[in-house]
């Protein structure tokens, strides 16, 4: 069997479960093609973090593939957990200077990156006309000040219950599994 999180894992924003508010808030980023230049997204494990930084990405740089068109991708990520800085800070650097359209560079478990890692981002993220930053966070307050007083932050939720069987009913059927009355509760 094909695994089902993989298989189901939101490419648009309408597919994300839960999350109406953020959904809306990004909506209207959308509809005035006005974008932050630095968002944190924040909230346990498994609320879509990941999945929604992609949809993000995808809608700041106005629906281009994920690899761009050119010397750089559209979407640069970074996962914390085995962060490179030398190697990352000298990526981000050089398309800082050569990137002629929007980029986005998606930091992936934030809350682990070092404290003069984290400095390191405030100066770019104010400067530079094309980077745009997206912080994936479980722990917003291991996030430095600086970066969260330059960023658009967005908390992320689990889905309601009923959100949670509706949509579990949907992948049942789609997938033609049967599930006894009661189960899915």
């Amino acid at each position: 069997m094909a695994d089902l999180r993989i298989k189901y894992r939101p490419e648009v924003l309408d597919q994300v479960w839960g999350n109406d508010v953020v959904k809306k808030i990004w909506s209207g980023f959308v509809r005035s093609s006005s974008y932050p230049k630095s968002i944190i997204l924040y909230g346990s494990y498994g609320v879509a973090k990941s999945s929604m930084a992609r949809i993000f990405a995808k809608d700041i740089t106005s629906g281009n593939s994920y690899l761009g068109n050119g010397l750089f991708p559209k979407l640069y990520e970074v996962d914390a957990a085995h962060y490179d800085p030398i190697y990352t800070w000298q990526y981000i650097h050089v398309m800082d200077m050569y990137a002629h359209e929007p980029i986005v560079i998606f930091i992936d478990e934030a809350q682990r990156l070092a404290e003069k890692a984290q400095d390191a981002f405030l100066k770019i993220i104010e400067d530079s006309p094309h980077l745009h930053f997206i912080f994936a966070a479980s722990n917003l307050e291991k996030i430095d000040g600086g970066i969260q007083s330059r960023s658009t932050k967005l908390n992320l939720k689990n889905p309601s219950a009923p959100v949670l069987l509706a949509e579990l009913s949907k992948i049942a059927q789609k997938e033609n599994i049967n599930i006894a009355d009661g189960a899915l509760e």
